[in-house]
């Protein structure tokens, strides 16, 4: 019997809010056997599966007839509350809500509602509550004609409550649902639609719940309705959103080069909404935004750096804090690990010590059987992975004795950067295990190490790696002598098919050399 996998899933609406008590269900691809929930307060949906099986995930938004597959995934996939599975629907729920006037159920009726303002201006997408007189309330918006529909039983005390400018339900309306209405019962405001301005703040957060907290972030808030538009800046991941109650607002966050991220539509229902969360379609632990897209760029600067200090970064978050490395410095690494569609062996297994390649550099030869497994869930099928464990641990002339077998495996270079830059971020936590001062170094000189460290990994016994352990000790003092013992390293590689390798050192005791220089940095 296959051992079983938690999988944890979160629904987001098209404006990035969580969606709570939704119908959702998940199942065996090609099964007619299925697992039926709703969501939890959070928007999650937890369920349990097969390892390394194909799983749907479907949901039935409000008014739709049946549900739909939104998401479907290999079992395998690393999920948790804190990293979950990201569906999104694409609608907002108002949106699905606004749907036709539906057929009343076996025992119900419909009772339509329509809001105006104290001028008799429509209300659209305007927050109203219901509730049987004396029960449990439940908030809807209306519509684009301003009409919201309540379903009920036949002959039922309805209460109907509207929000206020000061930001507070009030009872508007109490009737006898009877046998439901075809025609809309008005309900007139107290005052006029200019009250109900609102000011929201928008807590910004990357599609895993984490905070996105760039300094001098630009957004741009666009009115749909009338055009205005308004450039704000922000560095505590928090901005706030001048509107009005039901009309819609596009909130474009910029990266720092000035390129702008996936939108998002936000919705105020509120006159002081303080705790809104919005999720933008960037990974901030990665670096990165989804596949095919680029990365995140932040700058480092300062006022007393110089020009040559001022650069561009990518952060990995670890447990003993967030290693940043220069671009200049990945850059590197990524023209030594050069990228190859199919499976290769470094040297053609010349140098006895590389295994089978993949992509940039993901060396199968160097990996535990059940890292190999997880690093490689998302950019290959499962059979595929079966295969390429064959050259789990095999190095050198046996490696390249197995890898013309596994040349049909293909991986797409968009692919092979981001799953390099999964890989990186372990790298970056095994780098401090050895070398936790590196921290308080400049980007380029924690570029150069996680480099390092990738290419010969973290051992530090033997005479192989004294110097490894001299850079050790070094970064516990000033670091300066730490380009000499990237060079002294150079004597491990004499022959012509190992050149690449000394040229490699080099090029890091280079950049760390360059680093060292940016005493600015802090």
């Amino acid at each position: 019997m296959s051992s079983l996998v938690t999988i944890t899933s979160k629904f987001y609406d098209k404006s990035g809010r969580r969606v709570i008590n939704l119908n959702v269900k998940s199942r065996y691809k090609g099964s007619i056997r299925e697992n039926l929930q709703k969501t939890d307060d959070n928007g999650l949906f937890v369920f349990q599966s097969s390892s390394n099986r194909i799983v749907e995930i479907l949901a039935k938004p409000p008014n739709a007839k049946d549900y739909t597959v939104f998401k479907t995934i290999n079992s395998s996939i690393v999920s948790s509350d804190h990293n979950p599975i990201k569906v999104q629907l694409p609608k907002t729920i108002e949106e699905y809500k606004k749907g036709n006037v539906k057929q009343p159920a076996s025992g119900t009726v419909f009772t339509l509602f329509k809001v105006v303002d104290s001028t008799g201006k429509v209300m659209f997408n305007f927050p109203i509550q219901s509730r049987p007189k004396g029960k449990k309330t439940f908030e809807r918006s209306t519509n684009k004609e301003g009409v919201a529909e309540i379903e009920s039983s036949p002959n039922r005390e309805i209460e109907i409550l509207v929000l206020t400018s000061n930001d507070k339900f009030i009872l508007k309306k109490s009737v006898n649902s009877g046998n439901g209405s075809k025609q809309p019962i008005l309900i007139k405001l107290d005052e006029p639609y200019d009250s109900f301005k609102s000011l929201s703040t928008i807590t910004l957060l990357d599609k895993n719940d984490n905070n996105y907290i760039v300094e001098k972030t630009n957004v741009e808030i666009l009115a749909l309705d009338s055009g205005e538009k308004n450039i704000i800046t922000a560095s505590n991941g928090k901005i706030v959103v001048r509107g009005h109650i039901g009309k819609w607002v596009k909130i474009t966050v910029y990266r720092p080069d000035g390129t702008p991220l996936k939108s998002v539509d936000y919705l105020p229902q509120r006159i002081n909404a303080r705790s809104v969360k919005l999720h933008l379609d960037v990974d901030v632990t990665k670096g990165s935004t989804q596949q095919d897209k680029p990365v995140i760029n932040k700058s480092i600067n300062h006022k007393d750096c110089s020009s040559e200090c001022i650069i561009q970064t990518y952060s990995f978050e670890t447990s003993l804090g967030i290693m940043i490395i220069s671009k200049e410095s990945l850059e590197s690494i990524l023209k030594w690990e050069k990228y190859e569609s199919q499976p290769y062996v470094p040297s053609k297994g010349g140098d006895g010590k590389s295994g089978v390649t993949l992509g940039y550099g993901y060396d199968l030869g160097q990996q535990s059987t059940e890292q190999i497994k997880k690093d490689l869930t998302l950019y290959y099928t499962p059979n595929q992975i079966q295969r390429l464990l064959k050259a789990q641990g095999k190095k050198g002339v046996s490696a390249q004795a197995l890898v013309s077998s596994l040349s049909d495996i293909t991986i797409s270079k968009n692919k092979a950067y981001d799953m390099v830059m999964i890989v990186k971020k372990r790298y970056a936590e095994d780098t401090l295990k050895i070398y936790p001062d590196i921290l308080k170094y400049h980007p380029h000189c924690q570029g150069a190490i996680l480099s390092l460290v990738y290419n010969r990994y973290i051992g530090l016994k033997g005479n192989r790696r004294k110097e490894m352990r001299e850079i050790q000790g070094d970064l516990k003092k000033s670091g300066s002598n730490v380009p000499i013992s990237l060079r002294s390293m150079k004597r491990l590689w004499t022959t012509k098919q190992n050149r690449g390798l000394q040229a490699r050192r080099e090029d890091e005791a280079k950049i760390f050399e360059k680093g060292l220089k940016c005493d600015c940095y802090k």
